[in-house]
């Protein structure tokens, strides 16, 4: 997938990896969210991240709702210049978001065990791996540096226990699947910036999609798992309803901005010439403009659309500053 790749070379080329360390090391914990209201690991979540738009660093949690809002958010600077390349083109379609369905029955964990066989078996949304359990993903994933999602956490006690993102249990899925639930019923609660997870066609199946939040590729073992990948992406509407999914223009923004996800840059990727009906309803420029600029106070009625180039309050003016 060259959109990522070309991205974290880039990035590897403009510092070093001990400026990066350097760097780092002297970022402590966000202070953006209310400490006091969560755990002890939402104390030691460092400000790794940092909106442009707002001028503010931050961590992965916080910046999620800036892009959200669709501001420009660097985010990666220590993680990056650590990620390993796709190793083929399943794992390229993977990380594009496309359906992608493993036959759990024949999946094997690194250290040789079948992920049917341990009720601790899971699939890690950071870095795509299954594993039977959390100290095969600590042994065999963790600390090879193929899961990076640690980094965004200090080290300490408090943290030693995190290993990665290990949201996606097999039991979960299992038990679904016994109940005769229907393809394409949720089975994780993670959020879809980091992967989304339902019901396989048969059992024994389960059919994920991946966000933009990448800290790592799949272990070879999860990749042998592939039965199928839908890649043919402009007659799959599960691909185009998964706004998570990581950005694959080049244009000149979004190729210059850190991943994000497609709904991100619809403001101010360069590609976007014409703006058709169905992303007219879904920015909801179809609704009545009720700004009090000086550009749309002298206007008739009119519906966002008709002044998004030149409304003083329209996001869309700053693609032609």
């Amino acid at each position: 997938m060259k959109r990522l790749s070309n991205f974290f070379f880039k990035k590897l080329e403009a510092t070093s990896l001990d400026k990066t360390s350097r760097v780092v090391s002297k970022i402590h914990t966000c202070t953006i969210h209310d400490q006091s209201a969560g755990s002890k690991i939402l104390q030691n979540i460092k400000a790794l991240e940092y909106c442009i738009t707002c001028n503010i660093g931050m961590c992965y949690t916080c910046s999620n709702e800036h892009f959200d809002e669709n501001h420009q958010v660097d985010w990666g600077y220590d993680i990056f210049k650590y990620l390993e390349s796709p190793v083929n083109s399943d794992n390229e379609h993977f990380n594009e978001g496309c359906q992608t369905t493993f036959d759990l029955d024949d999946l094997k964990c690194p250290c040789g065990r079948k992920i049917k066989d341990s009720q601790f078996s899971t699939m890690c949304a950071a870095c795509g791996s299954w594993t039977c359990s959390a100290q095969c993903h600590e042994d065999f994933i963790q600390s090879k540096g193929k899961c990076l999602f640690i980094r965004n956490f200090l080290e300490n006690e408090e943290t030693a226990s995190i290993q990665g993102m290990r949201n996606i249990m097999y039991i979960n899925i299992e038990a679904m699947h016994r109940d005769d639930l229907p393809q394409y019923m949720p089975c994780t609660r993670v959020s879809p910036k980091f992967m989304k997870a339902m019901l396989g066609p048969k059992k024994g199946t389960v059919t994920v999609q991946r966000g933009f939040r990448q800290y790592g590729q799949p272990v070879q073992e999860t990749l042998d798992a592939i039965v199928d990948i839908v890649d043919d992406t402009e007659n799959d509407p599960y691909f185009d309803h998964h706004k998570e999914r990581l950005c694959q223009c080049t244009c000149e923004y979004c190729a210059e901005a850190s991943p994000h996800p497609v709904h991100n840059c619809a403001y101010l990727c360069r590609k976007l010439e014409k703006i058709d009906l169905k992303m007219e309803k879904e920015l909801g420029l179809d609704q009545i403009c009720q700004c009090i600029c000086s550009n749309c106070f002298g206007m008739p009625t009119h519906a966002r659309i008709d002044c998004i180039y030149h409304c003083n309050s329209s996001k869309f003016r700053h693609r032609f500053e």
